[in-house]
């Protein structure tokens, strides 16, 4: 495969792609997490599989589980939480860790029910307090509005914004000991909405929500109180689903759906500006950021689960397209061809690893910088489940 090269106006155009593995020079230094700032967490869902890329029920659905992986040391060590409720309906965005605790926060969005004789998904409303120490458990197991999708928690570890799809509503939950306490319930958007995700920034001053089917995001200021409240409403079109914050707060990216691009807005003097957009490849499902904010990491079906024959891109590989910062904007830089369908790619606490779900496959597969970019490695790690969400610890 080629690099892919970029013009001198990247910060100023929109792109194409062109297929190949990463070999543009890193930008940024090399750090190192500790503790904690190792594990990637991915939630797998045990209810479905696919065949011929078609999802089918399992004969015994499971509840789903978290597998968390150390990379502490490469190929990391893995191990699972059972009984953990997952699935596969709605964003990669379902799983978020809880700042200096070894907690994590899973959204349950549907759940399998078995209705006439026939598996199928309905509206579900729990969410799940995980403890990840030791061989791990679910703590509390609390109920909220209907169909909780993208889960953030705040820099301070002490509250928990989810994203109640089916009600266009935000859950404000408090963090208290080994409890989730839901302190308010705000509505920002109508159900037909779609509101997918929500992600508070990593200064604590800012929020933004996905609107998917009302082609708006959100944005708001963390009031004192922990509750979100909105100050702008930005009509982007298309179908918005995942964003992520810069490690600065200083901006967020949002990835389309529909139009396949992912947008790039920063604020200035406080106002919220769209600073530039880059074209992906096919549904851009998931988006992580690199903990030094030099790489952004965009997963994208292209090929990998078309039914349709006749599909200019039935056959192709899914792939994970990057961009990188280079003197001081965002500029494309390649793709690397994926097994499976990825919901994700997921960047290890020290920058040097990424977790690719092979969704459809029930692994995953791992990413490592080299030669100034990142490439595949012979490693993958198989699953109790499909991986359809993760958080990377920071």
């Amino acid at each position: 495969m080629m690099s892919s090269p970029y013009p001198e106006n990247a910060c100023t155009t929109f792109f194409s792609w062109i297929t190949g593995i990463v070999v543009l020079s890193l930008v940024g230094t090399c750090f190192a997490g500790n503790g904690s700032g190792y594990l990637i967490v991915s939630a797998n869902d045990e209810s479905v599989v696919y065949r011929d890329n078609r999802m089918v029920f399992l004969d015994e659905p499971g509840a789903g589980n978290l597998t968390v992986l150390d990379f502490k040391s490469f190929p990391p060590s893995a191990r699972t939480i059972k009984n953990v409720p997952v699935t596969v309906i709605g964003p990669p965005t379902c799983v978020a860790f809880v700042p200096g605790r070894e907690l994590a926060i899973v959204t349950s969005a549907m759940v399998t029910r078995k209705v006439d004789g026939v598996y199928r998904h309905e509206v579900d409303a729990r969410v799940a307090l995980v403890d990840l120490r030791g061989s791990g458990r679910v703590i509390d197991l609390f109920e909220t509005g209907l169909q909780p999708s993208g889960v953030t928690v705040t820099p301070d570890g002490k509250a928990a914004w989810l994203a109640n799809r089916a009600e266009g509503t935000v859950s404000v939950m408090m963090i208290r000991g080994e409890k989730l306490i839901e302190e308010a319930r705000i509505e920002v958007a109508g159900p037909a909405d779609s509101l997918s995700h929500v992600e508070i920034s990593p200064n604590g001053k800012y929020g933004v929500a996905t609107l998917t089917e009302g082609g708006q995001i959100l944005v708001f200021r963390v009031q004192e109180d922990g509750i979100p409240g909105v100050i702008a409403r930005l009509d982007c079109g298309g179908k918005p689903y995942a964003a992520r914050f810069l490690p600065d707060g200083s901006g967020f990216f949002v990835a389309d759906i529909e139009r396949d691009r992912v947008a790039y807005y920063r604020f200035d003097a406080g106002d919220v500006k769209l600073e530039i957009e880059f074209a992906v490849g096919r549904i851009p499902e998931g988006i992580d950021i690199r903990p030094d904010g030099g790489w952004i990491a965009v997963s994208c079906f292209d090929g990998g689960n078309l039914t349709d024959e006749s599909h200019a891109r039935f056959g192709e590989p899914s792939r994970i397209y990057f961009l990188r910062k280079h003197e001081g904007c965002f500029v494309p830089a390649g793709n690397v061809e994926i097994e499976g369908t990825p919901q994700f790619a997921v960047f290890s606490g020290d920058g040097q690893y990424i977790a690719v779900s092979n969704t459809g496959k029930q692994k995953l597969s791992f990413l490592r910088r080299s030669g100034g970019g990142f490439v595949p490695t012979e490693n993958t790690h198989s699953l109790p489940g499909e991986p359809v969400a993760a958080i990377g610890s920071r």
